[in-house]
């Protein structure tokens, strides 16, 4: 059957899971994967097609260790701020790719120092990174506002979309759709870059400055 927008068929995917842990003190807001802190969304997209699979491949248990400053206190009052742990889980999938089943574990240790009062804070935690493969529902749908079109596969009962666009690939993964975790680090991306300014040239606007390739992932 071809495959036109509107059908769906059943083809094969390798899902990965991998935790991500979200560390909050205070105001500061930490994401660490298994192998490096992310700070925007090309960078976990990074950690899922590349740094994830070495950890795979060894079947080893993985050590994630990071040492970071950070505000440990209210330098009002002197008083140690509230810290919140919490295990996220980034996940991909790709298509006609099928591989066995498997999980490593990992350990996070991070450290915390802070300059001011010359003291540290060690959070652990445990989490698995997991892979395996089973059949999933494809469809295309049209894309809105961007040059291409969209799949989307149901896996599990969870919507998973790729775009197929200006910068997209073959190897491209599938993500969940309304990513909690790369909805946060957008989030965090668009407030720390700095925004393109217009530069006059003669009587046309040019855009000047860096923007993320990232901005082109997100619809």
């Amino acid at each position: 059957m071809e495959n036109k927008q509107g059908n769906s068929w059943a083809e094969w995917f390798t899902v990965l899971k991998v935790p991500i842990l979200k560390i909050t003190i205070g105001d500061q807001v930490f994401f660490f994967s298994p192998t490096r802190r992310i700070n925007t969304p090309g960078e976990l997209l990074k950690v899922l097609k590349e740094d994830a699979w070495r950890i795979i491949d060894s079947e080893k248990p993985y050590q994630a260790k990071f040492h970071e400053t950070a505000r440990l206190f209210d330098y009002l009052n002197a008083q140690e701020v509230q810290i919140d742990v919490a295990v996220l889980t980034a996940e991909a999938g790709w298509k006609q790719n099928r591989e066995k089943a498997r999980q490593i574990p990992i350990n996070f240790h991070a450290i915390f120092y802070d300059k001011m009062w010359n003291k540290e804070k060690e959070i652990t935690s445990q989490s698995l990174i997991e892979v395996y493969s089973l059949k999933g529902e494809v469809r295309i749908v049209p894309s809105q506002g961007i040059p291409g079109y969209r799949q989307e596969a149901i896996i599990e009962g969870k919507k998973l979309v790729r775009l197929h666009g200006l910068f997209a690939t073959d190897n491209e993964p599938f993500t969940p759709e309304d990513d909690p975790i790369l909805n946060e680090l957008f989030k965090h991306a668009s407030i720390n870059s700095e925004v393109p300014r217009l530069k006059r040239r003669g009587d046309k606007k040019n855009l000047s400055g860096y923007m993320d390739i990232t901005f082109f992932l997100k619809e």
